[in-house]
This record gives C-alpha cells, sequence and structure tokens, in this order.
C-alpha cells in the first residue's frame, strides 16, 4: 500500500484524534473533579458554616440547639433569614442533629441520583458545633 498524501493526512489525524482520547480518558476524574465537584461542593459547605453561625446565634439567645430533618431544611433556614435562593438542594439534603454530648451535628449529605449521575462526588460535608459555641471541627468525609 502506497502512502500517498490522504492517507498520511487521515493517518495523522487519527493518531491525534486517539491521543486526545486517551488523555481526555486519563485526566478525567481530575477535570470532573475541579470542575463539577469542587464548586458544588463549595456552595454545600458555605451553606453548612452559615447554618452553624445562625444555629450558635439561636442557642445563644435561646439557651439550646435546634434540630431539623431534611425535609424541613429550607424552611428552618428561611426562619434564620438565609437566602435559599443559591442553595444547593439539587445536589444535597441539609439536615441537624443534637449529639448526645448536646453538641449539635450539621451535615450536607449528596442526594444519590446527584452522585449516581456524577453531579457530586460521595462525599458528605459535615460541622459540629460545641455545646458551648463554636464549631469543633469541619471537614468533608467519604
Amino acid at each position: 500500500m502506497a502512502w500517498d498524501r490522504k492517507s498520511r493526512m487521515t493517518f495523522g489525524l487519527l493518531t491525534g484524534l486517539a491521543v486526545l482520547v486517551a488523555g481526555a480518558g486519563i485526566f478525567m476524574p481530575d477535570i470532573r473533579e475541579r470542575l463539577i465537584f469542587k464548586p458544588r461542593q463549595g456552595r454545600a459547605e458555605a451553606v453548612v458554616m452559615q447554618l452553624a453561625a445562625h444555629e450558635n446565634r439561636v442557642r445563644k439567645g435561646k439557651g439550646r440547639f435546634e434540630t431539623f430533618t431534611p425535609p424541613q431544611a429550607a424552611q428552618r433556614a428561611r426562619s434564620l433569614g438565609l437566602d435559599t435562593q443559591d442553595w444547593p438542594a439539587d445536589d444535597f439534603l441539609f439536615d441537624a442533629a443534637l449529639m448526645p454530648d448536646k453538641s449539635l451535628r450539621l451535615r450536607a449529605l449528596p442526594r444519590p441520583e446527584s452522585v449516581r449521575d456524577l453531579k457530586v462526588g460521595a462525599q458528605f460535608f459535615v460541622a459540629e458545633l460545641a455545646p458551648h459555641g463554636g464549631v469543633n471541627r469541619s471537614g468533608w468525609y467519604p
């Protein structure tokens, strides 16, 4: 088979395309992490920290934390005076539970369909508020 100009160009184009597809396959998890997961996780983290600040204020006023379940989260946020326009409610569920030591655990839980559709990672964000106020610890957990 003779390699004329058209054959060489086709071979070069297909080789370049194969390298591009292989490179995208290798780096896709990093690309997805940076461009898709991080911004959504950042918004969920910000919501939990806003809730933590408001719950601390409520605790100072009433002397106790108030808990809520995921279905009550948006209503609770509105009652605390938070803007729910920027909430990542399509990707995360939020709840607050009182722990045995009287601390409050705020969580941002990924929705199963969002994890399945690769919109968010299979991690949840937790912030634990101390009974005397302040955040004991916070972070993403697998």
